[in-house]
């Protein structure tokens, strides 16, 4: 693993509440690239995002999945082109296969298709048992150059 996460390489003032480091109020998650071609995250949901007792709320579980899987598609384009590429979430879906505990999870994600100025990505949460209880796809691209 690289010693700093794609989020604080590429963006470290980001204030997205999912992965932004500068949103100390946010989720604070940190992604990763492994050898196995994976972007991947260990991240512990908090009592307060929970959807009820011991469960985490599927709008968190979407908000951290949409920003890890755009952290792999901003990686993969950042690569090819060897420079820093942003990219903004086009469209996503999730399914939540079975709830999620309120326990330490273990994110991946992979892009799966590599086009000229977008990614596609498929992500998915892994229980502490190993099972996986969410699965994610979603289409990011990059945005104009005048966008702010």
């Amino acid at each position: 693993m690289t010693a700093q996460s794609i989020q604080h390489r590429f963006w470290p003032h980001g204030s997205c509440f999912g992965c932004g480091p500068a949103n100390t109020a946010g989720l604070q998650l940190q992604s990763f690239p492994n050898d196995e071609r994976l972007l991947i995250a260990d991240w512990t949901p908090r009592q307060e995002h929970c959807a009820s007792v011991g469960v985490v709320c599927g709008g968190i579980l979407a908000t951290v999945l949409d920003c890890h899987a755009a952290a792999a598609a901003a990686h993969a384009l950042t690569q090819r082109e060897g420079r820093f590429t942003a990219v903004v979430t086009k469209s996503f879906s999730i399914e939540l296969l079975k709830p999620t505990p309120l326990l330490p999870l273990h994110l991946c994600a992979h892009v799966t298709e590599l086009r000229t100025r977008s990614a596609a990505v498929e992500a998915w949460v892994e229980t502490g048992q190993g099972e996986i209880s969410v699965r994610f796809t979603g289409v990011f691209v990059v945005p104009p150059s005048n966008a702010a």
